[in-house]
């Protein structure tokens, strides 16, 4: 039988026979037979651009990792939730994956806050949710996160050429391009040097379109110069530039 749900504290099952008006003696046989097994479970993984539980200087696009187990004898159906909050209750989450398969996910840009501390952790169900009603849900342990403070962005007023106002015309393909260094904020990982890319782009935010992307750089004399190399940009093209600072 499956008609028992866990937790029934009231008699689900009655064994009833029927007699004659005459008093008589009977023996009744009965066998029962119950198959019981235990929720799904979640567990929070580490890995390669996943911080660890209590991390600081994490990623604002961490990739978040987990496992899940089930003993579901007919079914090996788990899906998973995962949720980031700002809180340790997981109260009022920042951001959710949606209902899914898969044992990673990864925060999309502009969900995290530079500087914050983060909690997550990741729901699971097995293929038996839902049946009479009874839920599967269950839940991980929760984990947390501070993300880095990345360097910010050099002073525009410090770019050559371009810097700003209507756009500059240069009169050689191999024009070296040049921004005012940059210190990290928080100094995470500790004693890391400031690396720089450039980016010629010919997309209206200088990161789409692009056209050459420098290797990483770092500063000489308070700057960062690159010049670029012949054969990558075309004449009377209009393009636009983007240095993004990082730590490493």
């Amino acid at each position: 039988m499956n008609r028992v749900k866990a937790g029934d504290k009231t008699p689900a099952l009655m064994w009833r026979g029927a007699g004659g008006s005459d008093y008589s003696h009977k023996r009744v046989s009965t066998a029962m037979a119950i198959q019981y097994w235990g929720y799904p479970t979640a567990t929070l993984q580490t890995g390669t651009g996943t911080p660890a539980n209590g991390a600081t200087g994490a990623s604002l696009t961490p990739t978040l990792r987990w496992s899940g187990t089930e003993a579901h004898p007919n079914t090996n159906v788990k899906n998973f939730l995962l949720e980031v909050s700002k809180n340790s209750n997981m109260s009022s989450p920042v951001w959710n994956s949606g209902w899914t398969t898969a044992t990673t996910a990864t925060v999309p840009e502009g969900k995290l806050q530079q500087g914050t501390k983060y909690y997550w952790r990741v729901k699971i169900r097995d293929g038996g949710h839902g049946f009479l009603g009874q839920s599967t849900e269950k839940m991980s342990s929760v984990w947390s996160f501070t993300t880095n403070y990345p360097p910010p962005t050099p002073p525009v007023g410090s770019a050559s050429p371009g810097s700003t106002g209507a756009p500059q015309t240069v009169t050689t393909l191999t024009p070296t391009l040049q921004v005012g260094a940059v210190t990290d904020p928080d100094n995470r990982p500790a004693g890391a040097t400031v690396k720089y890319e450039f980016k010629i782009a010919s997309g209206t935010d200088g990161k789409s379109g692009a056209v050459i992307t420098s290797p990483l750089l770092t500063a000489s004399g308070g700057v960062v110069k690159w010049q670029v190399r012949r054969g990558r940009c075309a004449m009377a093209a209009l393009t636009r530039g983007w240095c993004s600072p990082l730590t490493g």
